[in-house]
């Protein structure tokens, strides 16, 4: 191939005690490629070449003398990460499906050593091609000895932020313009309290953010099998329309309808739907049979008692039995939604539940507005005196939920009081426009103290009815 025989050094790009990286030309047809010769011995020791070239498309060649190691690379032809985003602004689904590339991609990397996986996700390694991730693979060592510990989840929840802000995390200033579920994905990268990328990707893949905007498709659709036809040979035989309509009854004619369907069931081979109809058809006259004289034996049982008028009566005792039936599910609503919480407060309009309208469990929280005038209904109460929720305070959490309406273009604001002593310390809002059939995914952010309740409401003006569901809180840090 000539890299090592027939070529030209166009430029050193990178040099050190143990390490030269020069751009070369080939004599044999003018292509540029990276020459990365490494001395140290330690660092030769940690490079697989054979990992190198198998995994990378622009590693064209990879090897190890008793002293050196070779690394040759060409340009991996892709916009450099950061130049890429400086022009170009994303949707909400590229950046996620950017994010999924980048988080598969450095997930491959854990099969190299420590030292390695840090200088090929180094920031003017990493590329932007096809709307995917790409590694230039220029290996850069500040050092000629390993690390004390990995930074590909830490480096993962770097290039998240930038990905989402268009910058990188500065001392730990984690921009507040994230999605809550994003945020508390990146802080846990960037604090290494994910154990590997398996673990990242999970978290990632279960966030709201990322469920409401790839709706997974149910294995069963994508499995289903084409149901199997057969061949219906076009053999001629009799009419079984004037064998069937035929008055006369006698024996010769129904011996010769019986020998013709034993004929053609011997012959004739039927599609699974087929085969299932007959049977259907064939067993609703015993069917009907038995459901006759069970009904008469049933009648003959309680001909004694009084005639029923044609009034329908259900019983119940209990008005929230629906509520009650569905006690195992899993209701999100249910924590910060009840009467003893709504008594805590002095709103004048409160939400109530609905079981005939939800995004997930058994039901949501309805506002109604007739357009009268604008108003403020409180949805939720989070008591922050919950044993659960007291690790809470004095942290930054993330507020996120599910909205619709009955009407399309309904324009309102989420809003978020943080009552401390009595007094609002903390207050957040959030303009949103909701459709209907559509549920749109909401988040806030606020900062608690020592927070007594987080108060949130709904307030819109429109004619029109608004559901609520999915509720959650989490901390972001």
């Amino acid at each position: 191939m000539g890299y090592f025989k027939n070529y030209d050094v166009k430029e050193i790009i990178y040099d050190n005690s143990f390490q030269r990286i020069a751009l070369c030309k080939n004599n044999d047809d003018d292509s540029e490629f990276y020459n990365n010769i490494i001395m140290s011995a330690r660092i030769i020791d940690l490079i697989d070449t054979e990992k190198m070239t198998r995994m990378f498309k622009n590693v064209l060649l990879a090897e190890k003398s008793e002293d050196r190691a070779y690394i040759i690379t060409v340009p991996g032809g892709g916009i450099p990460f950061e130049e890429y985003f400086s022009n170009k602004s994303l949707t909400m689904k590229e950046q996620l499906f950017l994010t999924e590339n980048l988080l598969f991609k450095f997930q491959e990397l854990e099969v190299f050593e420590d030292l390695i996986e840090e200088a090929i996700i180094a920031k003017e390694n990493i590329l932007v091609k096809d709307n995917g991730i790409e590694f230039n693979n220029i290996l850069k060592f500040s050092q000629g000895y390993d690390i004390s510990e990995s930074l590909l989840i830490k480096s993962a929840g770097d290039y998240m932020h930038y990905i989402y802000t268009g910058r990188f995390i500065d001392d730990y200033n984690i921009s507040d313009k994230l999605p809550p579920d994003i945020m508390k994905i990146i802080i846990r990268c960037y604090s290494n309290q994910y154990r590997d990328m398996n673990e990242v990707i999970s978290a990632f893949k279960k966030s709201q953010t990322y469920s409401l905007v790839f709706v997974p498709v149910p294995p069963s659709v994508l499995k289903k099998e084409p149901e199997p036809v057969f061949d219906e040979p076009a053999k001629a035989g009799p009419d079984f329309n004037n064998l069937l309509s035929s008055d006369e009854g006698d024996e010769g004619e129904l011996e010769e309808v019986d020998n013709v369907a034993g004929e053609i069931a011997g012959k004739r081979k039927f599609s699974l739907n087929q085969i299932a109809a007959i049977i259907l058809i064939m067993t609703i006259p015993v069917i009907i049979l038995i459901m006759t004289n069970l009904g008469k034996e049933v009648l003959e049982e309680h001909a004694d008692l009084p005639e029923a008028n044609n009034e329908i009566v259900i019983n119940n005792n209990n008005t929230n039995n629906a509520s009650t039936d569905g006690e195992n599910l899993e209701e999100t609503i249910n924590k910060f939604f009840s009467q003893d919480l709504l008594d805590s407060t002095d709103s004048e309009y409160n939400a109530e539940i609905d079981f005939k309208k939800f995004y997930d469990g058994y039901s949501s929280l309805v506002i109604k507005n007739d357009g009268s005038s604008s108003r403020k209904t409180l949805f939720a109460v989070v008591d922050m005196s919950n044993e659960d929720l007291d690790y809470m305070k004095n942290r930054q959490v993330g507020l996120s939920m599910k909205l619709t309406s009955e009407k399309d273009e309904v324009e309102g604001s989420v809003i978020v009081e943080v009552i401390e002593n009595g007094k609002i310390s903390a207050y957040s809002s959030d303009k949103v426009f909701l459709n209907s059939d559509i549920w749109s995914l909401n988040q806030l952010t606020v900062n608690l103290g020592n927070t007594d309740r987080i108060l949130l409401y709904f307030d819109y003006d429109g004619d029109s009815t608004v559901w609520i569901d999915g509720i959650e809180i989490d901390v972001l840090k």
